[in-house]
């Protein structure tokens, strides 16, 4: 492991599978729906096991699916206190503060195709003492997010969060980098990105999907 990737935790919050992607309804059932989620939630391990096979990884979530999901990669699961996704990373954030590493990264389990290169050049981006760097969604919202200290912030997932965590940055006195990769601007969340993720030519991770699916 490098010193960089020893000072940091990453953290990503999951719902359960059977609750997740409702935007999606219109698309794909109920049981689909679920195995899209799985798939795309392994497939983010995957990548960050293959960058640096002892990262810290911190899973926030209440479902007892996502945690046996997170077996077979060794990353820690962290209770999820409930109220909601800001609630989750601060959660997370404050587990790694109390641990003391020096920076968290909050990941989205579901990443349509989080690449290795993308990742990589986001985890060794020089941080400052006092510092945020947003890798920005294509609809304003915010898909990595890199802090320094892990509680230095509010967060602000929701609508336009990416602009949200800048204003938020700017008070708590942080420097803040805008870092755009193109392998982050998608998660699934809306039938719109579902298409845009097919589009884009992700054939092993439809083909990991339509098994799981079908399964």
């Amino acid at each position: 492991m490098s010193e960089t990737n020893a000072s940091l935790c990453v953290i990503i919050p999951m719902k359960d599978p059977g609750e997740a992607k409702t935007r999606l309804g219109d698309t794909l059932p109920a049981k689909t729906r679920a195995a899209l989620t799985r798939t795309l939630f392994r497939q983010t391990l995957r990548v960050l096991k293959m960058l640096d096979q002892d990262l810290h990884i911190a899973v926030v979530t209440n479902s007892q699916a996502i945690a046996a999901i997170c077996l077979p990669f060794r990353v820690q699961v962290l209770d999820d206190p409930g109220g909601g996704l800001n609630d989750a990373v601060k959660a997370g954030a404050d587990y790694a503060a109390h641990h003391r590493f020096s920076s968290v990264c909050i990941l989205p389990g579901d990443l349509a195709d989080p690449a290795f290169e993308d990742l990589s050049a986001l985890f060794a981006a020089p941080r400052e003492a006092n510092s945020v760097t947003i890798a920005p969604a294509h609809d304003g919202g915010t898909n990595a997010l890199l802090v320094t200290p892990p509680d230095a912030m509010l967060f602000a997932y929701g609508p336009d969060s990416c602009a949200a965590h800048q204003i938020n940055a700017e008070g708590a006195g942080l420097s803040c980098l805008l870092m755009p990769l193109p392998s982050l601007l998608y998660d699934v969340d809306r039938s719109s990105d579902l298409g845009a993720r097919l589009t884009r030519g992700l054939d092993r991770s439809l083909g990991a999907f339509g098994k799981e699916a079908s399964g």
